[in-house]
């Protein structure tokens, strides 16, 4: 990360509120439709709501809301899991997709930050969209 980056980085984590701390904030919400005309600004919209917030909602995704909820419960069912068999899936080191528990590190304070997600990104030709293994018997 440049050196500028990482000061902006700081900078917007000391906003952010701390232990105990209760904050307002508005939750961006990005509007995901005529995707093809506007991919640059929602990719922009995307990166600053991420960078700024930490989190977004988007809206007219075109995804149906029985396929949103199956994937909640899904992924309420795999953290549902004990560490064992999460770590099966675990983020293979250079890669952006697995399981990960306490492993990105707040700049501001050398710590890692405690939580677990699994990463998914898109595949490259002929590897699952999970990642290694994928979480494709979790049901």
């Amino acid at each position: 990360m440049e050196n500028n980056d990482r000061l902006v980085e700081l900078r917007l984590e000391e906003t952010m509120g701390g232990e105990g701390a209760d904050l307002d904030r508005i939750v961006p919400v990005i509007d995901m439709s005529d995707f093809d005309r506007r991919e640059v600004e929602i990719a922009d919209a995307l990166w600053d709501a991420a960078a700024r917030f930490g989190f977004f909602k988007v809206v007219n995704h075109g995804i149906p809301q029985d396929l949103i909820d199956e994937g909640f419960e899904r992924a309420v069912d795999f953290f549902a899991l004990d560490t064992a068999e999460k770590e099966k899936l675990a983020m293979p080191a250079g890669t952006n997709a697995g399981w990960e528990y306490r492993q990105q590190v707040r700049p501001s304070t050398g710590t890692a930050d405690n939580k677990e997600s699994y990463q998914i990104t898109i595949p490259p030709h002929g590897r699952s969209v999970a990642g290694p293994g994928g979480p494709a018997g979790v049901s």
